[in-house]
């Protein structure tokens, strides 16, 4: 193995203990010298490989993005054979996200994490050093496959969703359900987050439905 091979080996190893780590204790309360540690090597080279503790937290959170995506399209392709229409897709995709986060509670505590910590940044605040971060979050909804997105366009093509609805606010609030990013996180903490998330998916099927 050359110093290449090594190097790169190193940094996937990094990246999978560090995302085993935020998911099981949380991204604030994971420290560097903890990813070193279980990771077998010095902070140093963590620092070396990575230049800062932000930048292995969006290099992790990339990776997670790659990990949670794979697992679901490969259950939304299994509920999907049946499905007639845009509409039924839609309805597919939401009971695989609900599946998904029953199976792995852990995943939406940390999706959460991420996005209130990142997306709930205002970009006046950050500086120089957070255009990385700007250009993660610009290149983010290219990364994922957004099969709700394309599931009401498809509908309203078909005919099978509202040609009135406008999807992309339809998205944004499915979105902001799915990551608590929303003002809904502040009163309903005593609420599972699948309950909510099924409860929205209710209400925006109903709405969004064609009658035609």
């Amino acid at each position: 193995m050359n110093q290449s091979e090594e190097r790169q080996q190193n940094i996937q190893r990094v990246i999978k203990t560090a995302q085993d780590l935020f998911v099981k204790n949380g991204v604030v309360n994971t420290s560097v010298n903890r990813i070193a540690q279980e990771s077998g090597l010095s902070a140093m080279s963590l620092y070396r490989y990575f230049s800062t503790r932000e930048n292995l937290v969006l290099e992790v959170w990339k990776d997670s993005l790659s990990v949670f995506y794979g697992v679901f399209m490969r259950k939304y392709e299994e509920h999907i054979a049946d499905a007639k229409n845009g509409y039924e897709l839609f309805l597919r995709c939401m009971d695989t996200y609900i599946e998904i986060y029953a199976i792995h509670p852990e995943w939406f505590d940390y999706t959460r994490e991420m996005f209130v910590s990142f997306a709930g940044q205002k970009a006046a605040e950050r500086d120089a050093e957070g255009q990385k971060d700007r250009d993660f979050w610009e290149k983010f909804y290219t990364w994922i496959p957004m099969p709700a997105l394309k599931a009401m366009q498809e509908g309203q093509e078909d005919g099978s969703i509202r040609a009135d609805i406008n999807v992309y606010g339809a998205y944004q609030l499915i979105h902001n359900v799915y990551t608590g990013v929303s003002i809904t996180q502040n009163f309903t903490e005593d609420i599972h987050p699948n309950d909510l998330i099924r409860f929205t998916t209710d209400l925006l099927a109903n709405y969004i439905r064609s009658d035609s």
